[in-house]
């Protein structure tokens, strides 16, 4: 009787320490997938703020279409080369990049601007080559405006 209450205690003291360990092993695997994707998270934001600080410097952009996760304030004083969609969507060329405007949602027609400078307010949200073959020569930055202002 004795010896068999021993067993018992020997293997429940076996459960909890096994027990432990696997609550143990499953915390830190939590924990290092918690660390890895927080890292993958900041590599990925530092490329895009990157790519978004290339873009405001003037330097050549990506060849195909991209949306960043995290978009970019800007203020730019550009010219307006041409204009899209019935004139509510601007190309626009500052001294050193050429810009796909999308208007903010007023039913404004910039279609009279072209050759006009304008001050742009809003966020670079990517890279757009939807006029890439056409009007374009290549992929451009395509900001979101907050507001455009005609500049005398």
């Amino acid at each position: 009787m004795l010896k068999s209450i021993l067993i018992k205690a020997c293997l429940m003291s076996n459960f909890k320490i096994h027990k432990f360990h696997l609550i143990l092993g499953i915390f830190v695997l939590v924990l290092a997938a918690s660390l890895f994707v927080g890292l993958e998270s900041i590599r990925t934001r530092a490329e895009e703020l990157k790519k978004s600080r290339a873009v405001v410097a003037g330097e050549k952009v990506s060849s195909k279409e991209e949306t960043f996760a995290q978009p970019r304030a800007v203020t730019l004083t550009a010219e307006v080369i041409s204009t899209f969609v019935g004139g509510r969507d601007l190309a626009v060329k500052s001294d050193y990049q050429q810009f796909y405007v999308a208007g903010y949602a007023d039913e404004a027609n910039y279609s009279e601007w072209v050759g006009a400078k304008v001050k742009v307010e809003g966020m670079i949200v990517g890279i757009t080559c939807a006029y890439a073959k056409t009007f374009f020569a290549d992929c451009v930055p395509e900001i979101m405006a907050k507001s455009i202002i005609k500049v005398e």
